[in-house]
Order: C-alpha cells, then structure tokens, then sequence
C-alpha cells in the first residue's frame, strides 16, 4: 500500500532533520543541517546516487526550487 505526499504531511520531512544534531563548528558553515540534509533528499529522489551527483544537482538546482524545499544559507550573525 502506498501513500501519497500530502503538503500536511510533508511538514514532517522538515521537522525530522531539525532534531538532529549538528556536530559541525560554527566556522566555515555556510547552511544548516536541515538544509544540507533535505538537499541530499531531494537530489537522491531526483535520482542523484553519489556524493558528487548530489553536490552538482544541489549547484544547478534554480533558487525557486530550493527555496521552495527550505533550503536556505545562513544569515550573518
């Protein structure tokens, strides 16, 4: 049995990655794990299948799109 992908249910695939630990220093970081991690999703579902795959769709996806899956850097603090 499948079940479809609805926006109620979609929020959880923002919320799971936010509960996860960021074991990075501070310095040099320039996204957030949540973003980093529904970037590596989201290219994986669009069939990226290495680390380099999912890096070169991340580079060459419009803003649009990642902004539309809440992908953002980080703002100066």
């Amino acid at each position: 049995m499948t079940s479809k992908l609805t926006p109620a249910r979609s929020t959880s695939v923002t919320i799971v990655p936010a509960g996860l630990p960021d074991p990075r220093s501070r310095r040099g970081m320039r996204h957030t794990l949540t973003s980093l991690v529904l970037a590596a999703v989201a290219a994986v579902l669009a069939g990226a299948r290495s680390c380099t795959a999912i890096g070169e769709w991340a580079a060459d996806a419009p803003p649009r799109v990642l902004a539309a899956r809440a992908i953002a850097r980080l703002t100066a603090s």
